[in-house]
């Protein structure tokens, strides 16, 4: 055994080490001069001061419900702090389809598919992305999200790589055609059936594949955020304006984009070409008047409806809006002003709207037109002067979510030149998701835009959607974050929106707790910034110009002889 003299002297060599004495000699003397009533919270915090960075112990994944009942993610992360571990974060991540309302049955996906995305995202955090994590400072969020993301991204290309070597290995070698038999068949008058004129349709953009499981990329990073903030004792949006090099004193609390009425090819009426009539207040509006406007103006809207339909015309749907059978999309914006009106509001000054087309939805893919109205067809160059005559007759309309496909680049753009000076050209499904978008140079002159929809799902790190907002920002566009079919109660969404300096969120309708919660944290914020809070200027709309198209080299060589 030691003997006393050895443990006292291997103590005093512990604490010396430590600087025990030097710290309790400052402590005591920096007290003595401030005399605090709490002595021991005094010495308690100037030790929490001194303690070493929280560190993450490790992360445990489960599943989870959300608003619709379906499987998500809960992803818990504890650290070692000041010698406990303790959970100090936490994310629910709901799974979303990424599918076209007026997709085939056979097509849509399951509950197995969503359950199956669900497991694999469990698996990878509690096992491979763990073991990377340990010991790593939570409060590093772009690192963090980089390593988490780089980690899945790698195993997404192999797995790409792996597939096309199958399926060049699984292909079989076409049979050489026989000259001597071609044009064998007599070519003369009549002597074969008219030949079918098929319109060329421009394909949609080839759907991403990802790594299964990909879903642990944001419910980690979401983690990560909520932890830093916890531990930091600062609200989510500062520590990821800090984490990003900002140091912004004023902030702008992004507008919410309310949907009240749903319509589109998958609801009733003959209505086809919008989905969602959206409604967003003024920025002069403070929230606190804003918001329960648009609750009352929800609940007369139910009102109408069930006075003409019955009870169950005031059903809502997953966004929490209404849902009437609409002939023309007439209908529905002529409803909201109605309303509106009656509460002494009116749109065009106190709030206006946003629609979402959402055009992939009500495109004939076999006819190669638009289906606007159930039975009226209308060609993709037909399509700029149908919504040139809306926004015509509605003023108030001030932004439409693909109202084309952007896959049809000459369609798309003569929307652009021809409302673009008083309506954002908004996309949803127009760019690639934002960790690939954010490293892409834009071509402009091929495919512009006005304003950009981002989601914090799938592999899409708190990080990617905050670089992404920014360098859409500095090329003159409007950001808006974005909701999803599928939500849970956490309003981290609400915090990224100011962090990204979106000027719109997206939230759905006034109605069920899950978005309920959001409008909640806009009016708390609004109460707790203070000063810190500034008004969104003016909104601009950046004109986007007709496109010229590119000259052929034979066009090159002849104005060059002509010269």
């Amino acid at each position: 055994m030691e003997s006393q003299e050895e443990l006292k002297d291997q103590a005093i060599a512990y604490y010396n080490n430590n600087k025990v004495p030097m710290r309790m000699q400052e402590v005591l003397n920096a007290m003595f001069h401030v005399q605090p009533e709490d002595v021991n919270g005094y010495v308690s915090k100037y030790f929490e001061d001194l303690s070493m960075a929280p560190t993450i112990s490790k992360a445990v994944a489960i599943r989870s419900l959300d608003n619709k009942g379906c499987c998500s993610i809960l992803t818990k992360l504890y650290c070692k702090v000041r010698n406990n571990e303790k959970l100090v974060g936490e994310s629910r991540v709901c799974i979303d389809s990424e599918l076209v309302d007026s997709c085939k049955d056979e097509d849509k996906d399951t509950e197995d598919g969503r359950t199956a995305e669900v497991d694999d995202a469990i698996n990878l955090i509690n096992n491979e992305i763990q073991n990377i994590l340990i010991s790593k400072t939570p409060s590093h969020q772009h690192a963090l999200d980089e390593e988490v993301y780089s980690f899945v991204e790698t195993r997404r290309i192999a797995l790409l790589e792996k597939n096309e070597d199958r399926q060049a290995e699984e292909a079989t070698p076409q049979p050489a055609i026989d000259d001597n038999k071609k044009g064998s068949k007599k070519s003369g008058k009549g002597s074969g059936k008219k030949k079918n004129t098929q319109i060329a349709i421009v394909p949609d953009k080839v759907k991403e594949v990802l790594y299964p499981g990909s879903s642990s990329v944001t419910a980690l990073s979401q983690a990560f955020c909520t932890a830093s903030a916890v531990l930091a004792g600062t609200s989510v949006f500062d520590h990821l304006i800090q984490s990003s090099g900002g140091d912004d004193y004023s902030i702008c609390l992004p507008l919410p984009v309310i949907t009240i009425l749903q319509s589109g090819k998958a609801a009733l009426g003959k209505s086809n070409c919008v989905k969602e009539f959206m409604v967003v207040p003024s920025p002069s509006m403070k929230f606190s008047e804003a918001i329960p406007a648009v609750i009352k103006l929800h609940g007369a809207l139910m009102r109408l409806l069930c006075a003409k339909g019955g009870v169950t015309a005031k059903n809502v749907n997953d966004f929490g809006a209404l849902c009437p059978a609409l002939d023309k999309p007439e209908q529905g914006l002529d409803m909201i002003i109605e309303a509106l009106s009656q509460q002494g509001l009116e749109m065009g000054k106190d709030f206006f709207f946003i629609l979402n087309s959402s055009a992939h939805d009500y495109f004939d893919y076999e006819k190669g037109k638009y289906e606007v109205i159930t039975g009226a067809l209308k060609a993709s160059e037909d399509m700029a002067d149908f919504w040139t005559d809306l926004c015509n007759r509605y003023p108030s309309i001030i932004g439409i979510i693909d109202p084309v496909r952007p896959e049809e680049a000459a369609s798309w753009n003569k929307v652009c030149s021809e409302i673009s000076d008083r309506c954002l050209i908004i996309t949803e499904k127009g760019y690639d998701r934002p960790g690939l978008l954010k490293n892409q140079t834009l071509d402009f002159h091929q495919f512009a835009t006005s304003g950009l929809v981002m989601r914090l799902t799938g592999c899409n790190t708190v990080t990617h959607i905050t670089e992404c907002a920014k360098k859409m920002i500095d090329c003159g566009n409007t950001v808006m974050l974005a909701g999803g079919e599928n939500e849970s109660n956490s309003t981290l969404l609400v915090d990224v929106a100011i962090a990204s300096k979106a000027r719109f969120i997206k939230l759905g309708a006034p109605a069920r707790g899950e978005r309920i919660a959001k409008f909640n944290r806009l009016l708390e914020l609004e109460e707790e910034l203070g000063e810190r809070r500034t008004q969104w200027g003016t909104l601009e709309f950046p004109v986007i110009p007709p496109k010229l198209p590119t000259p052929s080299p034979t066009d090159e060589n002849e104005t060059s002889t002509e010269s």
